[in-house]
């Protein structure tokens, strides 16, 4: 044989392992691109399957709580939710669609979208069922918790379940068949490119050096970045800005990664949400509890000032009753002198219950109103002039300011006759003598103020803070009225509070006091007691 010959025969040789290496390594890779198209598919589909159980039993849970609790957002969330629905089942169908482009096998994709079809006239019907339930309820029908577990135990959490659960199963199945057979056609590309690369040594030692240097890298990286992702760094990416099989497969291996960390993330962000949920549900809970804890502490607080306050009238009434039976001289004067003081006390006794009555109720939020229509202003002019012997008796006098239109609130009219005796009675007591006390009514921005001030003794600071206590008394006033309980000002703050308003005060030592109550036109509840 020719040398010639020799050399076209090597040539040949090497040209046709060249051009069989060649064609057999692009076939591979393309199947292999379009396997990995088909698991990414599949990871769509199932991740769509996933989507649609989680709307579908959200959608189930609204219902659900709709007919048992009521309608609390009008329905907003299940019209939402039922065209996220409907969205998902298009999607899984356009994307079942396309894996029916890249798989030879018709009947499996046939019976896929079979089971879709399938899903859709059963979500028809679950929902067909809860316009039913919901039927029943309008009607007052007595079965709707049987019917509506019924549909929860049947056809939610059996029929609608197998249905997706099978869907998911089988999903999973092709995402695993498409991961072996990427797998598989990876493997072969590989020992292809290696037989090639021995061949094209034997042959011509340059193309065995060019073809390692082609190989080299993306063998590199493909190895280091599989590595990475199995010990779990799912931020490992492979940068090969080349437009061949072995860019794409970069491509895809990092779109696949890019994917598989966004569920990780969605998994974590799902997993703290839910702690953040139980840590709100946590602090609603120690929030109600310390509530509860204030109000117990209310009510004790309130049985020892009751038990404290009573005890002085009942041992009066004691004593009284005492005297009167020993006493020899039983004549009817003295014993109508007695009763008289008995009276004294018991009436003073029922009006300290009253009012620490009502000062409790409001601080456990059970305050009892009657609300009615009210003239405040011709309820101000009335309670000045019945205030008027008190004014003189105490050597002060009354001057009210108000329109003359009437002005109009939804108020318990006894109780805020209460408040306007209790800051009158107060200015007229410790008021300067031979001075005024100024009543104002005034309108405001959702309601209307009154305004009762004094020029007399006045307060510090400190006896501001406290003087909404029950029984505090300041220094001045306990040294100009014996007889007080120190229960006005907590009634009226009461009072105020009660119907939506609020009360304050400004005072000075020696400079007078000034009162303010607002009082809005209509209060946020109307509680009839």
């Amino acid at each position: 044989m020719q040398f010639s010959a020799k050399l076209t025969l090597a040539f040949t040789l090497l040209l046709a392992v060249a051009i069989g290496s060649t064609a057999l390594a692009f076939w591979t890779a393309r199947e292999a691109d379009r396997q990995l198209a088909r698991s990414q598919l599949s990871h769509k589909v199932y991740a769509g399957y996933l989507a649609l159980r989680a709307d579908a039993y959200h959608l189930f849970k609204e219902l659900s709580d709709s007919l048992l609790i009521g309608d609390l957002d009008g329905s907003q969330t299940e019209r939402q939710l039922l065209a996220s629905l409907q969205q998902g089942l298009s999607t899984i169908r356009r994307l079942t669609a396309e894996e029916i482009a890249l798989t030879s096998d018709r009947d499996e994709d046939a019976e896929e979208l079979d089971r879709l079809a399938s899903i859709e006239r059963k979500l028809d019907s679950i929902l067909r069922q809860y316009r039913e339930v919901a039927n029943l309820k309008s009607a007052g029908d007595g079965r709707l918790a049987e019917r509506l577990a019924q549909l929860l135990d049947n056809s939610v959490d059996q029929s609608f379940a197998e249905l997706i659960d099978t869907s998911l199963d089988k999903e999973l199945l092709e995402v695993a068949v498409a991961d072996a057979e990427a797998a598989q056609l990876l493997q072969r590309l590989r020992r292809t490119s290696i037989t090639g690369a021995v061949l094209a040594v034997v042959l011509a030692a340059v193309s065995v050096l060019a073809l390692l240097r082609g190989l080299r890298r993306p063998l590199r990286q493909l190895s280091t970045a599989a590595e990475a992702v199995a010990a779990g760094n799912l931020e490992q990416r492979i940068d090969l800005p080349t437009r061949d099989e072995f860019g794409r497969l970069a491509v895809a291996f990092n779109r696949m990664t890019e994917e598989v960390a966004t569920r990780e993330r969605a998994i974590h962000a799902s997993r703290d949400a839910l702690e953040e949920a139980v840590k709100q549900r946590t602090d609603e809970l120690q929030r109600a509890n310390q509530a509860l804890t204030k109000l117990d502490q209310s009510r004790r607080r309130f049985l020892a000032d009751i038990s404290h306050e009573l005890r002085t009238p009942l041992t009066i009434i004691r004593g009284e009753a005492e005297i009167a039976q020993r006493s020899r001289n039983n004549d009817p004067a003295s014993l109508l002198d007695v009763l008289k003081r008995v009276e004294h006390a018991a009436t003073h006794t029922a009006r300290l219950v009253d009012d620490l009555m009502f000062v409790a109720r409001q601080e456990s939020g059970e305050t009892r109103l009657d609300l009615q229509s009210v003239d405040l202003a011709a309820l101000v002019a009335a309670v000045c002039e019945e205030a008027e012997p008190l004014a003189i008796k105490t050597g002060v006098r009354i001057a009210v300011t108000a329109d003359s239109e009437p002005a109009r609130v939804r108020a318990d009219p006894t109780r805020i006759r209460q408040l306007l005796l209790v800051l009158i009675d107060n200015a007229a007591r410790y008021g300067a003598t031979n001075g005024v006390v100024q009543v104002r009514l005034a309108r405001a921005a959702a309601g209307y103020t009154i305004i009762v001030s004094d020029d007399g003794i006045g307060m510090d600071g400190a006896e501001q803070e406290r003087v909404f206590e029950r029984f505090f008394r300041g220094a001045g006033a306990a040294e100009r009225y014996i007889e007080g309980t120190g229960l006005g000002m907590p009634v009226a703050k009461s009072i105020a509070e009660a119907h939506g308003g609020s009360i304050a005060i400004e005072s000075a030592p020696g400079r007078g006091t000034t009162v303010s109550v607002l009082l809005p036109a209509r209060p946020r509840l109307e509680v009839v007691g």
